[in-house]
C-alpha cells in the first residue's frame, strides 16, 4: 500500500523525525524512507523501520499507526532486485540542457540515475553538468548516444530535431522518453515507432498531463461512473481515442506555423470535444469532463493542475485536492523508469498507438485551417 493511501506527507514527515530523534539517524538510512510505496524500500531499510516501530514507547501516535502498523507485512523486494532488468542500471538520461525544469524530478524517482548531459555546444553542455553535478557533458548527440554508461535517453530539443535523435538512439540500442510533441510530423512518428517495435527499445512521448495526479484521480471517477456516462469534453480529447470526424477552423502565421484553432470532434455515438489553442491570445486553461451525472472541472492551468472539482447534480460540489509531486515531471519519469526496469517496451497509460494517434488529429486540423 503506498504511504499516500496510508497517511498524509505530512505524517510521514513526523514520522521520520520521531524515529530519527528515537533512535539516532545513524541506525537506518531514511532517504529511501522518503520514498513512496513500500516497494521501493531495501529489505533491510523495512526490517529496520519495523524495528524501531515496535522499540517505540505506548501509547504510540495514531499517525505512526497509519504509516506502519504493528502487523508489517513481509517486505517486497526493491523495483531493481524483483523485476527482470537489463544488465546495467537502469538510468533514464537527459539529452539537452534545454528542459531545466524537468531536471529536479529525476532525483525524486526511484532507480532513475541522470549521468549525462547532451548538447550542439560543449559549452552549454559544461555548464549544464557543472550546475547539476552530472558526470560527464558531451558536446554533441552522436557522443551522447555513444556513450556506454547511457540506458535510456530523454530527448528535449526542438520538435524537428526528435526524429534523428531518436533514431540514431534506438539504433544504438538506447530506451527513449520523448518530449511532446513527439515529431513534426505523422511520417516522422510512424518511423519512430517503427524502429523502436523492431528494436525491442522502450520508447514514450513525456506527456506528463496524464501523469498528473489530479487528472489521474478524474480519470477513475470517469471509469468509476461518479459523473455517469461520459458525454462531452471541454479542453482535450484523449478521454474518447481518436475521433470519427475533425472539423477546424483559424489561421497561420506567415511561416507556416498555427497561430490560433478552434477544434470540434465528434464521435459516430454522439459524443463530442470542444478544444481550442492560440498561440496569439492568453486563454482561462480550463478542462471539463461533462457526464450524464456531473461533471469534473481541471481549474487552470489543466495541464498540471493540484486539484479537481466534482460537481455532481442536487450535491454541493466537492473539491479533491491531489498535490503534485516535484515539478510534475515525476510521472513520467517514474512510468518510464519502471517500464525499462521490468523489460516493457511501451507504457499502457501512454501507449506508441495513442501518441500516432494524436499526431494525426493535429496533421488533420493543421490541413483544415488556412
Amino acid at each position: 500500500m503506498d504511504f499516500s493511501q496510508r497517511c498524509s506527507y505530512a505524517d510521514r514527515d513526523d514520522a521520520v523525525k520521531a524515529l530519527s530523534e528515537h533512535h539516532g539517524a545513524g541506525r537506518i538510512d531514511f532517504s529511501e524512507f522518503d520514498e513512496r510505496s513500500t516497494a521501493a524500500l531495501s529489505a533491510k531499510t523495512y526490517a529496520d523501520l519495523r524495528a524501531l516501530f515496535l522499540d517505540l514507547p505506548d501509547p504510540r501516535p495514531s499517525w505512526l499507526e497509519r504509516l506502519l502498523p504493528a502487523e508489517i507485512p513481509a517486505p517486497a523486494p526493491a523495483v531493481r532486485e524483483e523485476a527482470p532488468a537489463p544488465a546495467k542500471q537502469v538510468r533514464p538520461k537527459w539529452v539537452s540542457a534545454a528542459q531545466t525544469l524537468v531536471w529536479p524530478d529525476f532525483a525524486l524517482v526511484p532507480g532513475a540515475e541522470a549521468v549525462a548531459v547532451g548538447s550542439r555546444s560543449q559549452d552549454r553542455a559544461d555548464a549544464f553538468a557543472s550546475k547539476h553535478g552530472l558526470a560527464r557533458a558531451h558536446g554533441s548527440y552522436e557522443a551522447l548516444i555513444a556513450d556506454d554508461e547511457v540506458d535510456a535517453i530523454y530527448i528535449a530539443t526542438p520538435h524537428p530535431q526528435h526524429v534523428d535523435i531518436a533514431l540514431n538512439a534506438i539504433a544504438a540500442g538506447k530506451h527513449l522518453l520523448v518530449e511532446k510533441s513527439f515529431t513534426a510530423t505523422v511520417a516522422d512518428t510512424e518511423r519512430i515507432i517503427g524502429a523502436a517495435r523492431s528494436k525491442g527499445v522502450f520508447a514514450m512521448e513525456a506527456m506528463w498531463t496524464r501523469f498528473i495526479p489530479a487528472v489521474v484521480r478524474a480519470r477513475e471517477l470517469v471509469d468509476s461512473g461518479a459523473i455517469g456516462e461520459l458525454r462531452m469534453v471541454q479542453g482535450t480529447h484523449w478521454f474518447f481515442g481518436t475521433p470519427d470526424v475533425i472539423h477546424a477552423h483559424g489561421n497561420r502565421f506567415a511561416n507556416g506555423v498555427d497561430a490560433s484553432a478552434s477544434i470540434t470532434l465528434g464521435w459516430a455515438d454522439g459524443r463530442s470535444a470542444a478544444l481550442s489553442c492560440s498561440l496569439e491570445c492568453p486563454g482561462p486553461g480550463r478542462f471539463a469532463l461533462l457526464g450524464t451525472k456531473g461533471w469534473i472541472d481541471l481549474p487552470p492551468r489543466f495541464h498540471h493542475p493540484k486539484q479537481l472539482i466534482l460537481h455532481l447534480q442536487g450535491e454541493e460540489p466537492e473539491v479533491i485536492d491531489c498535490p503534485i509531486t516535484g515539478g510534475g515531471y515525476y510521472g513520467e519519469i517514474l512510468e518510464a523508469t519502471q517500464a525499462i526496469a521490468a523489460g516493457r517496451t511501451e507504457s499502457q497509460i501512454m501507449p506508441l498507438d495513442a501518441t500516432l494517434a494524436i499526431q494525426k488529429v493535429m496533421a488533420e486540423v493543421l490541413d483544415r485551417i488556412s
